[in-house]
């Protein structure tokens, strides 16, 4: 079972929104795609650097550009996740405390000292455990949206806590009080005004070899909608990661991506059982099967979807990234490399993680790097570009961002 709780949060940190960008060259690449010098969409990643001052740098990079340094973050305490960067780079980063404190929690913000912090830090006093899993901005930056348990209210700390789901802005908070549990990435609308989420009735539920999980949304009013009771899913232990990977939304908000398993074929056999890639309607309140194999990603203009498949070659069950045509149902199988990739907000690129070592298993301290992609013919563009972590961080820790301008540097302000 995964651990659904990751720690006491005691003390958090607002970091400014990106640093000013440092002089960049293109690199050289003999595809003919290009990115402009203004690009406006930037892949965020984070690399580590061993024994130098700031160990750990939040980096964007883009098709046809070098890499650039958005900001160095030196406190080892700090938790760094991609749920917590926006859509335009503003970073709301977390300090993690391992000891309760007897103070109340305090904010230290990175922007104008006029700048006020999100009222949901208030619910985060000590003793009050957060799932880190599921704390998320929106992508225009004015929600967080939490699930956390309340401190025990009985005689030497024991019982009386409640499992809640918190979402507010900065004046603030709705609490919606919940029996589930919530140890799966959050993934909100792009208006944001909804988050949706798996979830399971029972923590034994959320194994890598059962995930049967239920999916819902929340809204920014606190209006909760089951789209798929978790009485009622099949489970997906085809891939492990499945309920890691977002769930989808459609850029007009009307439709949601999710996996759920399917039953086996009689008489086939597979390396695991399978799954599906569902698409729910909140027009309609419909929900049909779209394509084969574990959700990946949707395209901008709801044309196609990208699913991870299991399928029969020469009699002999293989796995591969499939791009299907939600119009048609054509399938098409994507060269070999690709494996999660994800598609950037023009649709124009994906970006995906590639091995920097032979196969069957990376050697000690060796990682992927990332690899930009042209979804016109799903051939790289330029070349590979050095990242820290592995697969485990890959769908949480990395976003796409968009950027109209270069960003002005901030100075660091607190407040108490």
């Amino acid at each position: 079972m995964r651990a659904g709780i990751r720690g006491i949060l005691v003390t958090f940190v607002i970091l400014p929104s990106v640093l000013q960008a440092q002089e960049t060259r293109p690199a050289d690449t003999p595809h003919a795609e290009t990115q402009p010098a203004n690009a406006a969409e930037w892949f965020v990643s984070m690399i580590t650097v061993r024994g130098e001052e700031f160990p750990r740098r939040l980096v964007r990079s883009a098709p046809l550009r070098e890499p650039e340094v958005m900001l160095e973050i030196q406190d080892p305490e700090q938790v760094f996740s991609g749920a917590l960067l926006d859509r335009s780079g503003q970073l709301v980063a977390v300090k993690r405390v391992g000891k309760p404190s007897r103070e109340g929690p305090r904010t230290v913000a990175g922007g104008p000292a006029s700048e006020v912090p999100f009222k949901l830090f208030e619910k985060f006093i000590p003793n009050t455990q957060v799932s880190l899993d599921t704390l998320t901005v929106s992508p225009d930056g004015r929600w967080l949206v939490a699930d956390y348990r309340s401190p025990p209210v009985l005689p030497g700390g024991r019982g009386g806590s409640k499992r809640i789901l918190a979402i507010g802005d900065r004046s603030t908070v709705i609490e919606v009080v919940h029996r589930w549990y919530l140890c799966r990435p959050l993934s909100w609308s792009p208006d944001s005004t909804r988050v949706a989420f798996y979830y399971v009735t029972n923590p034994n539920h959320d194994d890598l070899y059962i995930q049967k999980h239920g999916v819902a949304v929340l809204t920014t009013q606190g209006a909760l909608q089951v789209i798929l009771p978790a009485g009622e899913a099949f489970g997906t232990p085809e891939h492990g990661d499945a309920k890691d990977i977002l769930i989808g939304w459609s850029q007009s908000g009307r439709y949601l991506y999710y996996t759920d398993g399917i039953p086996t074929p009689p008489g086939e056999e597979y390396y695991e059982p399978l799954s599906a890639t569902y698409r729910y309607d909140f027009e309609t309140q419909h929900t049909s099967q779209v394509a084969s194999g574990t959700f990946l990603d949707v395209a901008p203009d709801d044309t196609y979807v990208l699913t991870r498949l299991q399928f029969k070659r020469d009699n002999h069950p293989a796995t591969v990234t499939a791009q299907t045509m939600l119009a048609t149902g054509e399938i098409r199988h994507l060269p070999r490399g690709l494996v999660f990739p994800e598609i950037s907000p023009s649709g124009k690129f994906a970006v995906d993680l590639v091995r920097t070592f032979t196969p069957p298993a990376p050697p000690p301290g060796v990682n992927r790097d990332l690899q930009f992609y042209s979804t016109s013919d799903w051939q790289p563009v330029g070349n590979p570009i050095p990242r820290a972590g592995g697969l485990s961080d890959w769908f949480t820790d990395y976003r796409w961002i968009t950027l109209e301008a270069p960003p002005q540097p901030a100075v660091p302000t607190t407040q108490p």
